[in-house]
Order: structure tokens, then C-alpha cells, then sequence
């Protein structure tokens, strides 16, 4: 009776395990967090090689590159209607007025309104809005990041 009652008390701690966190959300601005004239937003978030890391804009969510048509969406000044304002050509590599993200001090990439990768390097997440001069930028996104997104956390048994 006994070994029956522990076997059900150490199935019932692994359990079927528990939901992964929820997205967090963070406002990226385009004037404090540009690439240029501002600094890049430090997440807090921590990742490990082989994390897989998303990222999502809602692609109605816009801030802008001074004054004028350069209102955009965060895949930035590409031209594209309705949300990509006028296209003023690549910085850097990325269109102006895109989301970029890097880990740590490495080099950027595109982030834009949809992230989807397996992350190669550890570190903290940092996101900027690319741009060469922060002055007259203005307005925010909301960027939702999941780490490992529907991975499933199997807590470890408690010692008996």
C-alpha cells in the first residue's frame, strides 16, 4: 500500500507539466531606442543557443522618421502601401524606420513585424529602431516576444 501511494505521489509531481510563460511586451521607441542618437532597448531577456526566439508588430502598430511621408510600420521605409511610408532606401542594411534586434554587442538584424528564428549566440535581446538620426523620430511599437514559444516546462520531482 505504501509503494502505492508513493508511485501516485511521484506521478503526480511530474504532472503533464505546465504552459510556458506569456509573451512579454515592450515598447520599443523610435526616438530613446534608435539605432543612431539613442540607445537600443535592453529587454532583460536572456537567450541560449538554440532558443527559438519570436517576435511579432501588429502591422498596424506605426511610429515615424521625422516628419512628413516617413511613417511606417516596423519593417520600415519600404514603399509598401499602406503601412511602409515612402521607401528612403536601406541604413545599414535594414530599411530606415525598421525594428532590429541584436544579442549582446553583435551585429543587428532584422526584426520587423514578424521574427521567427533559432537563436545562435547567448545573451540579452536588444531592440532598436534603425534610423541615423533619433531627433526628430518619434511614436512607439509594442513588440510581443516569446522565447520558445509552446514548449512545455516539465517541473523536476521533489526528493522523496
Amino acid at each position: 500500500m505504501y509503494k502505492l501511494a508513493a508511485v501516485a505521489l511521484f506521478t503526480g509531481l511530474l504532472g503533464a507539466g505546465s504552459a510556458s510563460a506569456a509573451p512579454m511586451l515592450v515598447d520599443v521607441f523610435a526616438q530613446a531606442n534608435s539605432r543612431v542618437g539613442g540607445a537600443a532597448l535592453d529587454t532583460g531577456i536572456a537567450v541560449q543557443v538554440g532558443d527559438q526566439l519570436t517576435i511579432d508588430v501588429a502591422i498596424d502598430d506605426l511610429w515615424a522618421a521625422g516628419t512628413g511621408p516617413r511613417t511606417s510600420n516596423a519593417d520600415g521605409l519600404n514603399g509598401i502601401a499602406p503601412y511602409g511610408g515612402n521607401n528612403f532606401g536601406l541604413y545599414n542594411g535594414f530599411y530606415y524606420g525598421a525594428l532590429i534586434g541584436r544579442i549582446n554587442a553583435g551585429a543587428y538584424f532584422l526584426v520587423g513585424t514578424s521574427f521567427d528564428q533559432i537563436i545562435n549566440e547567448a545573451g540579452t535581446l536588444f531592440l532598436a529602431y534603425n534610423d541615423s538620426n533619433a531627433q526628430d523620430n518619434s511614436g512607439f511599437v509594442t513588440a510581443s516576444i516569446d522565447l520558445n514559444p509552446g514548449q512545455v516546462d516539465v517541473p523536476e520531482p521533489a526528493s522523496m
